[in-house]
């Protein structure tokens, strides 16, 4: 039977830093697996796809534990009773998430099943979806890879048009560049991401998002070489103008990001412990 994909552009009016995403169904006749499941008012709208494609959604794989990707799989295991997946680093997290956010009515237990480890694969009629860990945007956060069609589900590891945000406690900028390089040698031919289009050439937008995140270490590092900086000083100057004031926090946690990566590596310092609430940095 043919391996087909639905994909299903969900939006939320609530308040998000992104307010589109990508969910997916993969399925071959009448059995289907959701990939990621959107925002938690994009349940609907995922039961009404599943129903118009004559599908049975039997097991939803979540990317990683984000609200925009997770908060609509409480609502769909429930229609389906079908179990959520995730990998163990994202598992208490999203729990917490799901406790915090999904009203008890709508939660299906048992749920969430941690069981998306490297190199495991999920089962879809005749074929099956290798999991991939690509840690970096969460501890967590796995990919997808259908390797009779070179197809990967990338959730937000890789994505079109922008950036992926890695800041902490969620995100290590080291580990998601070793991530980048990582997916550099995975015979993928297309990559169906979290957000935006299709990516029909995967290498060259990987190694764009690569640089990209270069070339801002290297401005950090120009900046903090010329004077000590603070994490709030170097936002100032890398975006001015540009970061509305409500989503400020997220150019600090990208910028802390960065700086976090460059004291792992010994190529900055602490100038001093005097003021812990705002340190500065300089060269070492």
């Amino acid at each position: 039977m043919a391996f087909g994909i639905q994909r299903i552009r969900v939006s939320t009016s609530g308040e998000m830093l992104e307010s589109t995403a990508n969910a997916y169904l993969a399925w071959i006749g009448e059995q289907a697996i959701l990939i990621d499941a959107g925002y938690a008012d994009s349940a609907r709208d995922i039961i009404d796809v599943a129903n118009s494609l004559g599908v049975t959604i039997t097991d939803i794989c979540l990317t990683h534990y984000h609200p925009d990707h997770s908060l609509g799989a409480p609502g769909v295991a429930r229609q389906f009773s079908c179990p959520i997946h995730c990998h163990p680093a994202d598992r208490v997290d999203l729990e917490k998430l799901y406790e915090s956010a999904i009203p008890k009515e709508i939660l299906w237990q048992p749920m969430v099943c941690s069981d998306l480890i490297p190199d495991s694969s999920i089962r879809l009629g005749d074929t099956s979806l290798r999991i991939l860990h690509t840690p970096g945007h969460t501890h967590g956060h796995i990919a997808l890879l259908h390797e009779p069609s070179g197809i990967l589900f990338s959730g937000d590891t890789v994505i079109p048009g922008g950036t992926v945000w890695i800041g902490p406690p969620d995100g290590h900028l080291r580990t998601y560049l070793n991530t980048l390089d990582t997916l550099m040698d995975v015979p993928c031919t297309r990559i169906y991401p979290g957000h935006g289009d299709l990516v029909a050439e995967p290498a060259p937008l990987i190694l764009a998002m690569k640089t990209r995140r270069l070339f801002r270490e290297q401005q950090i590092l120009n900046l903090i070489r010329n004077h000590a900086r603070s994490v709030d000083d170097l936002v100032d100057l890398l975006y001015t103008d540009t970061v509305p004031k409500d989503l400020r926090w997220v150019a600090v946690k990208t910028v802390e990001g960065h700086i976090g990566k460059l004291l792992e590596e010994n190529r900055i310092e602490l100038e001093s412990r005097l003021h812990a609430d705002h340190p500065k940095y300089r060269c070492s």
